[in-house]
This record gives structure tokens, C-alpha cells and sequence, in this order.
């Protein structure tokens, strides 16, 4: 990925500090046209180490396929539009990420995608993309907090469902698993941040919602150096199941601790969020071999779905699809039709555009069609609806995506395996 990667001529400092002195921000220095000729570069923050990862190949393996699409697609449509990708490491960690997203932005980035978990998309956002205005399409950032910095000048954007809809999926299957939720009482604990706290609380109240009993939430410091202390107080007062709302790394250690108090079994335990496939090196087998979990998920089946695994396989890199690869593919399709949209490779005119792109009204296009769609658009803009990989998106006034697909899985035999899709209700 490095390889890729253009070298800073500029220091991050330098370039902020001459926007300031111009009076301008990053989301205005680049060229608005009413011209077709557009060249973007879309800057996509990538955990390639730290807790999530896991899943940077494959998340690099999704952009560089969807830039690819994206080229092929304006070329067939005669659109004079070139997207360039270029990537950085945010190492799963919400102050790297700010550095990362702010050589993005300096090296000419107008439109982000990423980050891996809500406190470092809030971290990219809060300090880089809403002061720049840089538009940020988050691809598996479900915290309810996100929705908030929507109003922050209407930069950020998500292409997963935020936690009240994981939140019921997740209720239901606790439910289903336990014949009813009336009376039992479930032990609700997670890690410490905007993460943890917003999912703890919406499943807490979806499960009480459906007249289910909540111990906790516990929560608790993600860097602590040990867990036997909350460890006893989750599996404490006899619950019937465990929620654990987690990032992998931090996961493997807090059920470590769990497995050590003999009062705890993985069949009886549930997670949400996207895991991994297989587990982890670093991640005990012994505590997710039968775990039970939900993540905002995608169609199973269909010719989407046939054709991004089609493009997968014969696309050099990482064979292993992960969570949210489809969501994060989805995502960076949408940078470059919201500037071609918004004929500009101006940060905030992409934003203001985005939501005509994908406004579950008007003609619907895909990424098979997207040379369809790009010269619909080509000359005016116009309202169409992009249909991800990943689902419907469909944004509403806070750039959360309406309604999802939830996918239920368990770990078999060290292998994450799906074992049904909640399927959004029909419109």
C-alpha cells in the first residue's frame, strides 16, 4: 500500500498553516468546474495495524477494486473523470488517525472513506474533515454518536446501519435463542468509548423494550492490563446470556478472563459487530468457537452480490473477504459520483451532492450500471439511487442509512459462518 502512496512535499503543518493565512479551508483549495474534467483523489483510511488490523487487506483490496470500477465506468460513459486512490494507515487508533487523515488531505484528498471503529471516525472528523471540509464516508462506524456530526456542515456520511438497527437485530436473536425475553436477564457489558457505550445502550433498551431483564452495562478501559475483576462481576447474578460489545483484539482478552471464572460459555454469549474469518492468531479460539453474533450486513444472493465476489476473485490481493469490504467498496463509489454530481472536486460541493446520488428516489443504477448513471449525469446534476453492494443506503437528513440487512453468524470450528439475514422490511 505504501508503494502506492505519493510522498509528502509539504508538511501537513505547512499546508494548514498557508490555508489558514489564505483564509481558506482544504475542502475549497481544490477545482470546482462546470466542466465534465474532473481529477479525484479519494483518501482512504485503512487500519493496516493495531487492534482492527485484520482487516486492512482486504479494505485495501475493496477501494483499489472500486477505483477500478469507477475508471472503467467514466471512460464507457465518455465522462472526463479520473479517480486516484491513495491510502494511509490510521493503526486502530483515534490519534494516529487524525495524522493520517491529515496527510490525506495535505497530499490532495477531497473525499475520505473510513475509519474502522466510531471513536477513530469521530477523531478524522472532528479534527480533520469538518474543520478541511472533506467529506468522510464511514463504511462500519455504527455508533449513535456519528449521527450527530452529520450537522457539523453535512460532511459526514455511512454506509452501515447505526446502532438502534444492529441493536433489534441483535435483541431478536438473543430472544429467539432463550424462547422469549420476558423476565431474563442477560449481563450487558463492552469496552469504554463511543463504541461500546452507544451499542451497550441500544441493546439495552431494545432488550427491555421486549420485556427482558439488563445487568449493567459494565463497562470497561480497553487498554487495562487485566479483566478478571469485571469478569467477575459480568457472569455475576445467574444471567441466562452475555452481550459483549467489543473490538476482536480486546474481545479475545475480556473472554479470556471470562472463560477463567468457570461460570461462563461461549453458547451462551452473543457479540455484534463485524469479526473476523478465521479467528485470529491472537484471539483464543476457546472464546468464540460458539459464540453467536450480528452485523449490519449485506444480500446474501443475487446478481450483485454474484458479481462482487465474480470481481473479487480475480482481483490480485487477499483472498479473504471481511466484514464491511462491501461497505467500504459502496463507499468510495459514492465519493466519485458525488463529484461528478456536483461537477467539482471541492470538498463540501461532493457533500452537498452526495445526498443526490444516493436518495432512495429516481432511477436506480449499481455498480454494473454506474457508466449508466455517470452519463445521466454527466453534463447536469441530477437525482438517482445508487444501489450498493451492500444493500439499499438510502441517507436521510443525518447521513445514516434507513434500514439495513443483519447478518446472524457463529464461530464453528474457528470459522466465522452465517447462519441467516434479517432482512430489511419491504417499503
Amino acid at each position: 500500500m505504501r508503494s502506492r502512496r505519493v510522498a509528502v512535499v509539504v508538511s501537513v503543518f505547512a499546508v494548514v498553516a498557508a490555508a489558514l493565512a489564505a483564509g481558506v479551508d482544504a475542502g475549497t483549495t481544490a477545482s470546482t468546474s462546470s466542466s465534465a474534467s474532473l481529477r479525484l483523489k479519494i483518501g482512504a483510511l485503512i487500519a493496516e495495524t493495531g487492534t482492527s488490523g485484520v482487516y486492512g487487506p482486504s479494505w485495501d483490496k475493496s477501494v483499489q477494486m472500486a477505483v477500478s470500477v469507477i475508471n472503467a465506468a467514466a471512460k464507457k460513459a465518455g465522462v472526463d473523470l479520473q479517480v486516484s486512490l491513495d491510502s494511509a494507515d490510521n493503526q486502530s487508533d483515534p490519534i494516529a488517525t487524525v495524522s493520517a487523515a491529515q496527510k490525506l488531505v495535505a497530499d490532495g484528498a477531497t473525499c475520505l472513506v473510513g475509519t474502522s471503529s466510531s471513536a477513530t471516525t469521530t477523531s478524522a472528523a472532528t479534527s480533520v474533515a469538518i474543520p478541511q471540509g472533506i467529506p468522510l464516508i464511514a463504511p462500519s462506524s455504527t455508533s449513535s454518536s456519528v449521527t450527530a456530526l452529520h450537522a457539523q456542515g453535512g460532511l459526514t456520511f455511512r454506509t452501515v446501519a447505526a446502532d438502534p438497527l444492529e441493536a433489534a437485530g441483535l435483541a431478536r436473536v438473543v430472544s429467539q435463542r432463550l424462547k422469549g425475553a420476558k423476565g431474563q436477564l442477560v449481563s450487558v457489558a463492552g469496552r469504554n468509548d463511543v463504541y461500546g457505550q452507544g451499542l451497550t445502550a441500544a441493546f439495552s433498551k431494545a432488550w427491555k423494550a421486549l420485556g427482558g431483564k439488563v445487568q449493567g452495562p459494565l463497562l470497561y478501559d480497553p487498554n487495562a492490563a487485566n479483566y478478571d475483576s469485571e469478569a467477575s462481576q459480568i457472569v455475576s447474578g445467574s444471567p441466562k446470556a452475555y452481550v459483549i460489545i467489543d473490538l476482536p483484539g480486546t474481545y479475545g482478552k475480556v473472554a479470556s478472563a471470562l472463560l477463567r471464572t468457570g461460570k461462563w460459555a461461549t453458547k451462551d454469549s452473543f457479540i455484534a459487530g463485524g469479526y473476523p474469518s478465521p479467528i485470529p492468531s491472537g484471539i483464543p479460539p476457546a472464546t468464540l468457537n460458539g459464540v453467536t453474533g450480528v452485523s449490519p450486513g449485506f444480500p446474501r444472493s443475487g446478481k450483485l452480490v454474484t458479481a462482487f465476489n465474480a470481481l473479487w476473485n480475480k482481483t490480485s490481493g487477499t483472498p479473504q473477504q471481511q466484514s464491511y469490504d462491501q461497505n467500504m467498496f459502496d463507499a468510495t463509489i459514492l465519493c466519485a459520483l458525488g463529484a461528478l454530481n456536483a461537477h467539482s472536486t471541492n470538498g463540501r460541493a461532493i457533500a452537498a451532492a452526495l445526498p443526490k446520488v444516493n436518495s432512495g428516489h429516481g432511477p436506480q443504477y449499481t455498480f454494473l450500471t454506474l457508466s449508466t448513471a455517470m452519463a445521466k449525469i454527466k453534463t447536469k446534476p441530477a437525482v438517482i439511487n445508487y444501489q450498493g453492494v451492500s444493500g439499499p443506503i438510502d441517507w436521510n437528513a443525518n447521513g445514516d442509512i434507513r434500514q439495513s440487512f443483519i447478518n446472524v453468524y457463529q464461530y464453528v470450528n474457528n470459522v466465522l459462518v452465517v447462519r441467516g439475514v434479517i432482512r430489511p422490511p419491504k417499503k
